[in-house]
């Protein structure tokens, strides 16, 4: 054990340096030791946030709102605002419901509420009025009154020259089984209209 101490102290200055060489070795090679790119992180990070976008822009287009006026025998009649989607049994409820009276017959429950529509729910005996959702000034300074294709009665259309009582039921119940008319030349889908009768009705009817 002597012998051994004794080495040391000969030798110390020796170990002393192996041991900076080893310490020194050591330091130099983690240094070396490549850092990993953080670019695939950076790219992910981008496509969530991308998809995320993505998502919230299709909701909102999915959530917009339709501003409706609904009148006649409700409850509560006024202007309300609806999801898009909506139909007029909706509209409706949110007037508090049909009032005693009420002549649901003459609606369509199932029909897909629009923009700025008007909603009349009629009383019984009553006739709804003809004008049910737009009303333009004419070019000589009066007041026509369209009907409106999408939310018309059968009877709305009986003052509409050129639409008789068998045109209009066919209108009527070509729109409650495929929805509403998008534009006047949708006519030609429900049959007996040609390019001549809508353009001399495109004065009496809107959409």
């Amino acid at each position: 054990m002597d012998k051994v101490i004794e080495v040391i102290k000969e030798n110390k200055i020796i170990i002393g340096v192996l041991s900076i060489l080893v310490v020194g070795y050591f330091v130099v090679h983690q240094m070396e030791q490549p850092t990993k790119p953080s670019e695939p992180m950076v790219s992910k990070v981008n496509q969530v946030t991308s998809e995320k976008d993505s998502k919230i822009k299709s909701s909102q287009k999915g959530n917009k709102i339709l501003v409706i006026d609904i009148s006649g025998a409700v409850n509560k009649p006024g202007v309300y605002r609806l999801s898009n989607g909506s139909i007029v049994q909706d509209a409706i409820q949110m007037a508090g419901g049909l009032s005693q009276g009420a002549d649901i017959h003459q609606l369509n429950q199932a029909q897909k509420i629009t923009d700025s529509m008007k909603i009349f729910v009629p009383e019984k005996g009553e006739t709804p009025p003809t004008a049910t959702a737009s009303q333009t000034s004419s070019s000589t300074g009066g007041s026509e009154q369209k009907v409106n294709l999408n939310s018309a009665t059968p009877d709305d259309f009986k003052n509409v020259h050129g639409i008789g009582p068998k045109k209009a039921e066919k209108i009527f119940n070509y729109r409650q089984k495929n929805g509403n008319f998008s534009k006047i030349e949708d006519l030609k889908k429900v049959g007996g209209f040609g390019d001549k009768s809508i353009e001399s009705l495109k004065d009496s009817l809107t959409v």
